[in-house]
């Protein structure tokens, strides 16, 4: 304590010796000069690990908190507090820290500290391992920060919850939010993160033509900004991205270009030196790109995977990370696995300590799944399987819910700022008319509502009527259906089960088949004729009728899709869209053998434009074989307020425009 005070008496003797010609606000004050000559020491002390210089500063950090009076400096003494703490206390520390910056922020209704601190408590809860903490800190990060335009702890924030609903599988959400940001225009530093999350998103869905735009995106922006010469670093990040696009290549089969990328990697010059001085992160790189070049040598049957692998192993031991050497030992195990099975087991016990030891739940389920093939007792390895598994799916849930209590405030929020534009611009509007036409648009309105009323009672009745008809229709043809196809079939294989004897396997077999069959056909027709979700679950009910209509044969394209706001489309104009949409892809099955269908939803306001296409055969003469299918869409759509057009020639696929509003 003594001594701080001295540091403090020092620093104040030395600036009253000092020119006092022209200093800010700041330099003026003593306990800012202290700040910055201990943050100077703190930055030194942090790279050499110097524990007891640390200890110093963060003595000398608490007498300076305690003895501060201005917000400004107190803003800068938390950062400066947390950054010491990460390095000399456990994580736990930092929190804490976080949080009496949290709660300093709150008292002084300070929003620009409230939604740093809450993105530091998502930065330190997930360094402790509590991710899904941390990501509720990010969406209230984001939250806040778009309400007071703090464009990069958006962008920064955007960048952690991207990467963090990549690590569950949400990939949907995470490239929702980092394209967001990427409105915004945020930094290049933080481009080029969000390029890696969309890249990731992409590559998690199978997508690697995108994640090569992606890739390619991140390239060419590292490459503007260091036209001229890059340093060691940033070289460093421009290799990676390449070997991260060879393994795009090496995904999508392209295996003779992901070898061209590799091998000109793993030959320049950069590595060498790099590695004499021991760069960690160099060493780690090369180490990477040599397992990469192993993998896509084995695939094409090349010699030399199992020395590449070796040299990894040595340089990844070298340095002692285990983390990527989890990983390294579960591909090594994957490559004995059916050469020497004793190995295999060996080397997956390494991954599963080294995944284990770096909290790396992918490669320890991998390690654990390798074991229990392996393993002459698997049934340890098997429960500890289905025990992480289970906790990663409760997690998953968990997320999941989390985002969309965050996509629900998000909605709801702007819902709200909307609904207080339209009242102001309506208190405006009122302030500035006259009383006359004040009474003539009440009166307008009066007018327009009546009508409306009238013709949306009007729609609901001839909805109603129309929808009693669909439901008496769709009686009678599960009637027929069952009658024609089930009962007969049921009764017939009742028959073959009294005259035959069901011991054999022959008849076992054909009768387990039988009923089967039968079965999925009693569900198929379940499926078909069940209720349909309304408002904003909408989307998912389309998502899943398309889905049951790709096949290996056929590919279904989906456009738009997540950006339409169903609750804006009446109940009974989905039904008919759904309606619509299924005849059009059970056509597309039954007679054009399309190899590729394009879907596209797009809304502008209240008005909704569907588009299908597809690569069939056309319709000659624009009709559907064995029936009147066209005029009955045509029908439906223009009953409940609709436009619909369909264009085709034979051998030219179909067009169809669907439209509402």
């Amino acid at each position: 304590m003594l001594r701080n005070f001295l540091v403090i008496i020092i620093v104040l003797v030395m600036h009253s010796c000092s020119d006092p010609s022209g200093p800010s606000e700041h330099n003026q004050d003593p306990i800012y000069t202290a700040y910055l000559e201990n943050d100077s020491i703190v930055t030194k002390a942090r790279k050499a690990y110097d524990k007891k210089t640390l200890q110093k500063t963060w003595e000398t950090n608490t007498e300076l908190l305690r003895n501060n009076t201005t917000d400004t400096l107190a803003i800068a003494l938390y950062k400066q507090r947390m950054k010491i703490a990460s390095r000399l206390y456990p994580r736990d520390s930092s929190i804490a820290i976080a949080h009496e910056y949290e709660r300093w922020a709150m008292a002084k209704k300070d929003s620009s500290s409230l939604v740093d601190a809450w993105f530091r408590l998502a930065f330190y809860y997930k360094k402790s391992g509590e991710v899904n903490t941390s990501r509720n800190y990010d969406y209230k990060s984001i939250r806040l920060a778009r309400d007071i335009n703090d464009t990069l702890t958006f962008a920064k924030a955007s960048i952690n919850l991207a990467n963090s609903l990549n690590d569950i599988q949400n990939y949907g959400g995470s490239q929702k939010i980092a394209t967001e940001a990427l409105v915004l225009d945020p930094p290049d530093a933080q481009k080029l993160k969000l390029y890696s999350a969309l890249g990731n998103a992409s590559a998690g869905q199978e997508n690697y033509k995108d994640k090569l735009y992606w890739l390619d995106k991140s390239i060419e922006l590292l490459q503007a900004t260091y036209p001229d010469s890059m340093s060691t670093p940033k070289r460093i990040d421009l290799y990676v991205l390449k070997n991260n696009k060879a393994m795009g290549f090496f995904r999508m089969g392209e295996n003779r270009k992901a070898l061209e990328v590799l091998e000109d990697l793993v030959e320049d010059t950069l590595w060498l030196p790099e590695i004499a001085n021991k760069n960690k992160r160099a060493i780690t790189e090369y180490a990477r790109m040599l397992l990469n070049l192993a993998k896509v040598k084995y695939q094409l049957e090349m010699d030399g995977p199992q020395e590449l692998t070796r040299q990894s192993e040595a340089l990844l031991t070298a340095i002692d990370n285990k983390k990527e050497l989890a990983g390294l030992y579960a591909e090594m195990s994957e490559f004995y696995r059916y050469r020497d099975a004793v190995t295999a087991r060996k080397i997956a016990l390494r991954a599963l300590d080294y995944a284990r030891a770096t909290s790396q739940t992918d490669t320890e389920l991998k390690a654990l799944r390798l074991l229990t093939e392996l393993s002459p007792r698997p049934k340890a390895y098997a429960m500890a399987y289905q025990e992480l598994t289970d906790s990663i799916q409760s997690e998953m849930t968990q997320a999941r819910d989390a985002y969309a209590r965050y996509q629900y405030d998000v909605d709801r929020t702007r819902a709200r700022n909307l609904q207080l534009a339209d009242q102001t611009r309506i208190q405006q509007l009122e302030l500035r008319d006259s009383r006359i036409r004040s009474i003539f648009l009440a009166i307008t309105v009066v007018i327009l509502l009546m009508v409306g009323s009238l013709g949306y009672r009007l729609l609901r009745a001839r909805a109603r009527l129309k929808q009693a008809e669909e439901v008496r229709k769709t009686e009678s043809a599960i009637s027929k259906r069952i009658h024609d196809e089930l009962a007969n079939d049921l009764y017939n294989t009742m028959t073959f089960a009294e005259l035959n004897a069901l011991n054999t396997p022959e008849h076992k077999e054909y009768l387990l088949n039988t009923l089967d069959d039968i079965y999925k056909r009693t569900r198929n027709v379940s499926r078909e004729n069940a209720g349909l979700p309304q408002g904003a679950e909408f989307g998912e009910a389309v998502s899943s009728l398309i889905s049951q209509y790709r096949s290996r044969d056929t590919n279904i394209l989906v456009r738009g899709l997540n950006t339409v706001k169903w609750e804006l489309l009446e109940d009974y104009r989905q039904q008919t869209l759904y309606r619509v949409l299924q005849e059009l892809l059970v056509n597309m099955r039954k007679h054009s053998g399309a190899s590729l269908v394009v879907i596209t939803f797009k809304q502008e306001g209240k008005k909704l434009q569907v588009s299908y296409k597809d690569n069939g055969k056309g319709l000659p003469g624009n009709r559907i074989p064995g029936g009147g299918g066209i005029e009955n869409m045509e029908s439906r759509l223009k009953q409940t307020g609709g436009h619909f057009k369909l264009e085709s020639a034979e051998g030219k696929g179909v067009n169809v425009a669907m439209i509402y509003g």
